[in-house]
């Protein structure tokens, strides 16, 4: 982990990567009852739906994000990976905002492009992501201070 990095919102046991920034957090999102942490390489959830237990997920394996609104209960992000391992985020509020940052951050850890016709708002989301990226690339090289990848994380996340 590099000096200044805080990975307090991680699962006990993890921590960031060389390069790694925390992106969003279930608190977030409004999430209460279930730890979810996305970062620029890994999505943090439950493993199955008691929450007991933490999985992480690099995001260059997702393969698909989905938000279910059930008629009963609570709506749910289901993550697939190229593994075939499926998991489920409890989404009480959000779910759609949910589903839209974690595409944002696989598309940006993809490479995919972040621009181009017919994105509309999902180009703004994945373009704030991968500003998120390379602002974490330049911290990660000393090109700009702790304060001032602060401050500019929460420029771009304050951004429509």
């Amino acid at each position: 982990m590099s000096p200044g990095q805080d990975d307090t919102a991680l699962p006990p046991g993890f921590s960031l990567q060389p390069g790694e920034v925390i992106v969003r957090t279930a608190s977030d999102w409004g999430l209460a009852r279930h730890a979810v942490t996305l970062t620029t390489q890994r999505l943090f959830c439950p493993a199955e739906p008691s929450g007991k237990s933490q999985v992480a997920i690099f995001l260059k394996d997702v393969v698909d994000v989905v938000f279910q609104k059930h008629f009963v209960g609570y709506s749910t992000v289901t993550i697939a990976t190229a593994s075939g391992s499926k998991y489920l985020v409890p989404a009480h509020i959000n779910g759609r905002v949910i589903r839209d940052d974690i595409l944002g951050m696989v598309r940006a850890a993809l490479g995919e492009p972040t621009t181009g016709p017919g994105r509309g708002a999902d180009a703004k989301t994945s373009d704030r992501y991968d500003q998120l990226r390379k602002l974490a690339e330049l911290k990660a090289s000393g090109t700009i201070s702790e304060a001032e990848f602060e401050q500019e994380k929460a420029r771009i996340l304050r951004s429509p």
